[in-house]
């Protein structure tokens, strides 16, 4: 085979390569799932500060949509997590993958009304979208504290 030939197969396996490589990063094989994890910890708090309660509803996995219909949903996020429902800021300070289709998303949320709190969100891949299938709180005693360890958080059932 001549060289000049060769050097086009070549030439040419190689683009066949890098495309087969682009379609499988464009096919999520392989992707960090940590960014979109965290996006829905954090598109659900936005909604709740825009009173958007239905899309802060559909940031909640199918079990806990089975469990509170979206006025149920309201009134227990409202009534019991009021930092939650009304954060003034928040943000991540860690995210792990547990495995492929489970993770936490750990969250410092500055409620409007003073209060902070500390999050630790669990979240469910439901047919390729994060979901949020529970969170546990706990008060932070000063604005620079640490989050903890995990002791002594509270169980919390919200999306």
């Amino acid at each position: 085979m001549p060289a000049d030939r060769r050097r086009r197969r070549s030439a040419a396996g190689a683009l066949g390569l890098v495309l087969l490589t682009l379609a499988a990063t464009a096919a999520g094989q392989g992707a960090d799932p940590r960014a979109d994890m965290a996006r829905t910890v954090l598109d659900q708090l936005a909604a709740f500060r825009r009173d958007d309660w239905t899309a802060a509803y559909g940031y909640a996995s199918a079990a806990i949509q089975s469990r509170f219909g979206l006025e149920e949903f309201r009134q227990m996020v409202t009534g019991g997590y009021g930092p939650i429902a009304r954060s003034a800021s928040a943000t991540v300070s860690h995210v792990e993958v547990v495995d492929p289709s489970h993770g936490l998303v750990e969250v410092r949320v500055e409620g409007a009304n003073g209060e902070t709190v500390d999050a630790l969100y669990e979240v469910v891949d439901e047919r390729g979208q994060w979901r949020i299938n529970g969170v546990l709180t706990r008060p932070v005693e000063g604005a620079t504290a640490a989050l903890p360890d995990r002791p002594s958080l509270r169980p919390v059932s919200i999306g």
